[in-house]
């Protein structure tokens, strides 16, 4: 599985509208100004939707770090491993 795009990602309101009428945002990724973004997700529907999706590179690297410094076992930190297989392609 190939990387992610690198973060940050942002939202970025278009002004478009889906055809159920929620707002839609494209994510783009980048630093700088928008001139130098680039496009990771388009038209998604809600602002909450893409909140989430914006917040995915740092949830991510969040989760890594949580899982690499662990120390003890424990039920939240296997299922932070298995979520970590699942993003990064590794999962059955």
């Amino acid at each position: 599985m190939s990387q992610h795009t690198p973060g940050p990602w942002h939202k970025l309101n278009r002004n478009r509208v889906s055809r159920s009428g929620q707002p839609t945002f494209d994510i783009m990724a980048g630093s700088g100004g928008e001139e130098n973004w680039e496009m990771v997700a388009d038209r998604v529907d809600g602002e909450a939707n893409a909140c989430l999706i914006a917040a995915a590179p740092e949830m991510y690297d969040l989760l890594k770090t949580y899982v690499e410094r662990w120390q003890s076992d424990s039920v939240i930190r296997e299922t932070a491993i298995a979520l970590l297989a699942k993003i990064e392609g590794n999962q059955p």
